[in-house]
């Protein structure tokens, strides 16, 4: 008979967390600091080019959509 199945264990395309993904752009410290900028008086266009990552990314961290739990 023919059964799906499904693997067991870590997936192994499944990105791996912050600093230990070595595609990320930002150490932890940075994030911290991203954080503690943003409107004062820091937007995010100002913060996305001093870290050299897009606005997009920068309103992601800031509303913990990436890098939660920092």
């Amino acid at each position: 008979a023919l059964a799906w199945r499904t693997l067991r264990g870590p997936n192994p395309k499944k990105a791996l967390p912050h600093e230990k993904n070595g595609n990320s752009k930002l150490k932890l410290e940075q994030v911290v600091k991203i954080r503690g900028l943003y409107g004062k008086p820091y937007s995010w266009s100002r913060l996305a080019k001093m870290f050299g990552i897009s606005k997009r990314q920068i309103g992601r961290i800031i509303k913990e959509e990436s890098w939660k739990g920092i």
